[in-house]
């Protein structure tokens, strides 16, 4: 009996419809979306949460405010069992009253103490954010040091502007300013972080403002020790006059920006009558 030949089989590349097609990126799409949402939404709850617990931890230690609401007790029960979650309307309601306890401290600025590391990099600061800026300041001082013990650093090269300077005396007289402004920047900076710190209100959110104020008092500093020498008689008085200079700007530098409004205003009120006629 002859063998019967198989059937072929023919393969075929399914079809889809173009509707498919189309819904598919918006499906794929709106999962993402809500799968973000979701993300934030625990972000949101797990850092409410931390704020509730170190703002009980600080109250109570504290001995902050009076009787609190229900609310709070039955979030911290929740929580503290961990057998229910509690609903993020019962959980903010617990923030915004434990917020009102513990003024005029904040709710960050009270999570990140109680989350501040102690051992000896406690020295330097009692958070990361404020032993980089303790570091910056050291920095500052080392380079003051090593620039006030050379023998081009003297009465009579400070008093000298970038102008009648050149080589390696111009280049110690910048190194010596840029550290006194650096030194000036720097203690206004870690003087306003540790009266955040002290108070509870300390944010490392704001990190990059004060690397950003160091580096304007800096600049600051510069500019207007440059300002004050250029033109300036040569006395015995312009040789403190430049490092007292440089450190104002560095310890603010908003002072530029004075010096150089006025300066803009003056120009302005010369040219301003003559287009006005």
């Amino acid at each position: 009996m002859p063998s019967e030949s198989p059937t072929p089989i023919k393969l075929e590349r399914p079809i889809v419809s173009d509707v498919k097609q189309d819904d598919r990126p918006a499906s794929n799409a709106e999962a993402k979306q809500a799968a973000r949402l979701e993300r934030s939404a625990d972000l949101l709850r797990s850092e409410l949460t931390e704020e509730i617990i170190a703002m009980i931890h600080y109250g109570a230690s504290k001995g902050l405010g009076g009787p609190l609401e229900p609310v709070v007790g039955e979030v911290f029960d929740q929580l503290s069992e961990g057998t229910d979650q509690p609903s993020i309307a019962d959980v903010l309601a617990a923030h915004h009253v434990l917020k009102g306890h513990i003024a005029p401290a904040t709710p960050g600025g009270v999570r990140v103490y109680c989350q501040m590391r102690g051992g000896r990099a406690r020295l330097l600061g009692p958070h990361a954010t404020i032993r980089r800026l303790s570091l910056a300041n050291l920095i500052f001082m080392v380079l003051f040091f090593g620039t006030s013990v050379s023998s081009l650093i003297n009465s009579e090269t400070i008093q000298l502007s970038v102008y009648e300077q050149s080589g390696a005396p111009l280049l110690f007289k910048l190194l010596f300013i840029t550290a006194v402004s650096g030194i000036g920047a720097s203690f206004a900076v870690l003087f306003e972080a540790w009266e955040d710190v002290r108070r509870r209100r300390f944010d490392p959110v704001m990190e990059s403002s004060y690397w950003l104020q160091i580096g304007l008092g800096v600049v600051a500093g510069i500019i207007l020790t440059e300002i004050v020498q250029t033109g300036a008689p040569g006395t015995d008085a312009s040789s403190v006059k430049a490092p007292l200079v440089a450190l104002a700007g560095g310890f603010s530098a908003g002072l530029l920006h004075v010096v150089l409004s006025r300066v803009v205003k003056a120009i302005r009120n010369i040219f301003e009558p003559s287009e006005q006629k």
